[in-house]
């Protein structure tokens, strides 16, 4: 991968090319960015601009040996240590060798892969993925051999906060007495999960929000975005907090009628106590218990978002409001019921269901009981100063 593929992240990119044209090269760096920053994607471009046998100064070639071999990631000098798990091509002892040929396929299609991507990838939804200490005593054997083709070898750890306490103290060691001409790249969501010592020994590159024109610019050339309007990426790319792999998530399910699920699960709440609507309501929740986790989760981020739109429109803040032009028609009805009596208690009602999702609790029970607590809450008339 490229630089110039990677999206927005000019301040990182810039000081990365420098490091590496000035011969300053740290040998340990953490990549510290949220879900879907693109710390991931630039660690494999900064590879492959290290690694190129024809770089400029701003990029790499993108067509020298080196460069088609790391684009591919099967150059031998580039190593990957990711979180795994069992599953049923992999019944023991996994680790991240076994699941290399599934990990660079990842790769290849979405290189701003979420934990949660990989997981649905690997098809083990219900299991925790981890870095164990065999895949730390890989990192060693690998790293004691001389750099085959590059003048460097790097190790890329995604998610070391996914290892496992046992692992930790071998990856401690490496990091104090590294071979020569090593490059450590530990891509991390949560580095307040790593150990202080470990911490302590890396330079940190930190990643800032992407800017939603750059994700809009990125996403709509790209062939199942392209069905949406600049109006409808740019506002995702707004409700992702400047997240490039959670914009995309974002517009690609709301194309799986989340606006028309609400409405009607609205006209069902209103008419909560009418004849035959509980068992509606019922079979409504079933409707959502069929989805899979991640249509379940970002129906409710849908639903949050959209009440905090109402209350922009109460309020007539229309810079805040962040709703399609077709939106905006549609909710600006039902916009009176979200009200300062009740949006707070909304909010943690949904927050809730959100975290029980999250930890696989009982859909349908779920939805249910909290069609029963809307229904009560919308009926809350607005609070008078």
């Amino acid at each position: 991968m490229q630089f110039k593929y990677v999206v927005g992240q000019e301040e990182v990119k810039k000081v990365l090319r420098h490091s590496v044209n000035a011969e300053r090269i740290s040998h340990a760096q953490l990549f510290n960015g949220f879900p879907g920053s693109g710390n991931l994607a630039t660690a494999l471009a900064y590879a492959q601009y290290i690694m190129c046998s024809n770089r400029t100064e701003s990029d790499s070639c993108g067509i020298c040996s080196s460069c088609i071999k790391t684009s591919k990631y099967i150059h031998p000098d580039l190593h990957f240590i990711f979180p795994v798990n069992t599953t049923k091509s992999v019944t023991k002892n996994p680790t991240s060798e076994a699941f290399m040929g599934d990990f660079r396929e990842a790769l290849k299609d979405n290189p701003y892969m979420e934990y949660s991507d990989w997981m649905k990838f690997l098809g083990i939804n219900n299991k925790q993925a981890y870095i164990n200490k065999n895949d730390c005593e890989a990192i060693i054997d690998s790293l004691e051999l001389k750099a085959y083709e590059s003048p460097f070898k790097v190790m890329i750890i995604w998610l070391p906060e996914k290892m496992h306490h046992a692992a930790a103290p071998k990856i401690l060691k490496i990091l104090e007495e590294p071979t020569d001409n090593t490059v450590f790249l530990l891509v991390s969501e949560e580095p307040q999960l790593l150990l202080p010592t470990i911490l302590s020994r890396l330079q940190t590159v930190t990643f800032a929000k992407v800017q939603p024109e750059a994700i809009v610019e990125y996403l709509k050339v790209q062939d199942e975005c392209k069905i949406f309007s600049e109006e409808e990426l740019y506002i995702a790319a707004r409700l992702s907090g400047g997240s490039v792999s959670r914009t995309k998530q974002i517009i690609l399910l709301k194309n799986t009628e989340y606006q028309n699920d609400l409405i009607m699960w609205m006209r069902m709440c209103y008419g909560i106590h009418k004849d035959g609507n509980a068992s509606k309501i019922l079979l409504w929740a079933e409707k959502i218990h069929r989805q899979n986790q991640d249509q379940q989760k970002f129906f409710v981020e849908y639903c949050l978002n959209i009440f905090r739109q109402c209350i922009y429109i109460n309020y007539k803040t229309a810079q805040l409001q962040m709703l399609t032009s077709n939106e905006k028609s549609i909710f600006e009805r039902f916009a009176p019921s979200i009200n300062s009596a009740n949006i707070v208690k909304i909010t943690e009602l949904f927050e809730s269901c959100h975290y029980h999702i999250v930890r696989n609790g009982n859909i349908k029970m779920l939805f249910f009981d909290l069609s029963f607590k809307l229904a009560k809450l919308i009926r809350e008339k607005e609070e008078v100063a």
